[in-house]
């Protein structure tokens, strides 16, 4: 990661969209998590209200409600790459990109 840093701090004048290899939906990354832990995980869906709603009670209400929206937004307009995003991306890094699997499944075995 030292090394990423000032090659993404350094890189292209125009900007660029942080990506993996792989274009998820929450039922794909649900499914990821399924697999590693065993058991059942199912995606809430993308209506962000219920998320609002629960973390009402322990954060300030503008806040959930900004969170909400922009959740409304990842919903509506997705976080889909561009064509040359992942090519761009590796070799501005100078190696493949992580599968959020192998991120997912690094993160399952410290638990």
């Amino acid at each position: 990661m030292s090394v990423a840093i000032p090659r993404l701090a350094s890189c292209q004048s125009r900007p660029f969209n942080l990506v993996g290899p792989d274009t998820l939906a929450g039922t794909d990354v649900a499914k990821i998590w399924s697999d590693l832990l065993g058991h059942p995980i199912i995606y809430g869906g993308d209506d962000p209200s219920g998320f609002e709603r629960n973390v009402a009670s322990f954060m300030r209400k503008w806040m959930t409600y900004e969170m909400r929206l922009m959740a409304e937004r990842y919903v509506s307009d997705g976080m889909i790459p561009d064509a040359d995003d992942v090519e761009r991306l590796t070799k501005i890094l100078g190696r493949p990109l992580h599968s959020y699997r192998a991120f997912a499944t690094e993160i399952a075995a410290g638990a």
